[in-house]
């Protein structure tokens, strides 16, 4: 990590996103977790979005849901 807080992805981990230009960021349970983004948000983006909160997934489950795609954390 870099004095300004920016940290260099291997390679092959956003070869495995698609290579994504741009990562939206949160926060859950003390991790930080990217996700591949793009600077537009649309419509589908939001529906998925708020489904996923419809589905009562938490950041518990996505955490776990991780884990098993392997990614650490």
């Amino acid at each position: 990590m870099t004095s300004k807080n920016q940290v260099t992805l291997p390679k092959a981990a956003v070869e495995q996103v698609g290579n994504p230009t741009h990562f939206r960021v949160q926060v859950a349970q003390g991790a930080i977790i990217l996700f591949p983004a793009s600077l537009v948000v649309n419509e589908a983006a939001n529906e998925a979005m708020a489904r996923v909160e419809e589905l009562g997934i938490t950041d518990v489950k996505l955490r776990k849901m991780l884990k098993k795609l392997g990614a650490k954390g």
